[in-house]
């Protein structure tokens, strides 16, 4: 992974592919399609705010696979208070894909706690308004 400034890293994850993998089905999408469909989803299972949030390669570091699967486990005992289902984000690209969890009715100053902690640099977060956005977590 070569650096990035934060306007860099944001346009990144607006441009990314994110798949959640619920139960009953699975959604793509992204900070900059029209995610109605998804949205919809939500409010019919009474989610009113959530995020999609990964411990893997902290401060954009790349981490081996068996570092980010012990990043995985710590995150999702870390999460464990709240219904949560895997998702992965994939850029624009389809060159790097990154497997993090989706967290059903988090705050978003929880959202910031936790992802501060696994030193991430940013999630994916939508309220009431259903709005998605890019959430920036590093200090």
């Amino acid at each position: 992974m070569h650096l990035m400034n934060k306007k860099q890293l944001i346009e990144l994850y607006s441009n990314a592919v994110y798949t959640i993998e619920f139960i009953s089905q699975v959604f793509e999408v992204s900070p900059k399609w029209d995610n109605r469909t998804f949205l919809d989803f939500l409010r019919f299972n009474r989610i009113s705010s959530w995020a999609m949030m990964t411990p893997e390669n902290p401060n954009y570091t790349r981490f081996s696979e068996e570092e980010n699967s012990q990043l995985r486990d710590l995150m999702a005992q870390e999460l464990e208070k709240y219904k949560i289902f895997r998702c992965v984000g994939m850029d624009q690209a389809e060159l790097h894909h990154e497997i993090g969890f989706f967290v059903a009715n988090i705050s978003r100053d929880e959202v910031i706690r936790i992802g501060r902690k696994f030193n991430q640099n940013a999630a994916i977060f939508g309220d009431q308004k259903m709005a998605i956005e890019v959430l920036w977590i590093a200090p």
